[in-house]
């Protein structure tokens, strides 16, 4: 999430590699787990909390 954000900030690749992409790809891949599967209120709960940083990240804040 750093590296993505660092990304958004600077529009360098970090490592070569595009961080952002793969957030992108993890945040769909947890909206997913989300809808999907029957979790309990604590995995509820880290799943969200998660998902915020990863969206941060995309917006240049974490």
């Amino acid at each position: 999430m750093a590296a993505a954000s660092e990304e958004i900030k600077t529009g360098i690749l970090i490592g070569g590699r595009n961080h952002v992409t793969k957030i992108e790809e993890r945040i769909k891949n947890l909206e997913n787990i989300l809808r999907t599967q029957n979790l309990t209120e604590k995995d509820k709960s880290f799943a969200k909390e998660l998902l915020i940083k990863m969206k941060k990240s995309l917006k240049g804040e974490y």
